[in-house]
């Protein structure tokens, strides 16, 4: 929906799970110039660049301490 509403925008999805990322690739063919693709798992990731906007879907609850997560992804 973001990709769709401000076409000057682009992304990064990250996600450990190769069969998630193979439907969301499927599910955002049409954007696939504007969206970046990472198999990775969050405590490996290592992304040295900024964002304005980060959205995690249904993660924080599975990771074992929020709170750190949230600083590394913020610094």
């Amino acid at each position: 929906m973001i990709l769709e509403s401000y076409p000057n925008s682009s992304g990064v999805l990250v996600d450990y799970s190769t069969e998630m990322l193979k439907q969301a690739k499927n599910k955002l063919v049409d954007y696939k110039e504007r969206i970046e693709i990472i198999n990775s798992d969050i405590d490996d990731l290592n992304l040295k660049r900024k964002f304005d906007l980060v959205l995690n879907i249904y993660m924080l609850p599975f990771y074992p301490n929020s709170e750190i997560l949230i600083k590394k992804l913020i610094s």
